[in-house]
């Protein structure tokens, strides 16, 4: 996405897009890693718990980082 936006001469989108955490996030292979081993692992040995955690980034996701849709919490 960057780079096509780059490549049509929309440099604020693309930096607009590098600023997101969630890419800055993906786009660390090192974090992915990290992230992917505690899920094995977390599958592995404890189960149950991943609904809890899937849930909870459900309601935080949706509480602090979207705006201006789907508002759960009205401040």
């Amino acid at each position: 996405m960057i780079m096509a936006n780059v490549s049509d001469g929309h440099e604020k989108a693309a930096d607009s897009i590098r600023q997101m955490r969630i890419y800055r996030f993906l786009s660390n292979w090192k974090l992915v890693s990290i992230q992917v081993i505690l899920v094995v692992l977390g599958l592995i040995y404890v189960p149950a718990t991943q609904m809890l955690i899937v849930t909870l980034e459900i309601v935080f996701v949706g509480a602090h980082f979207n705006k201006d849709s789907d508002r759960l919490f009205e401040s």
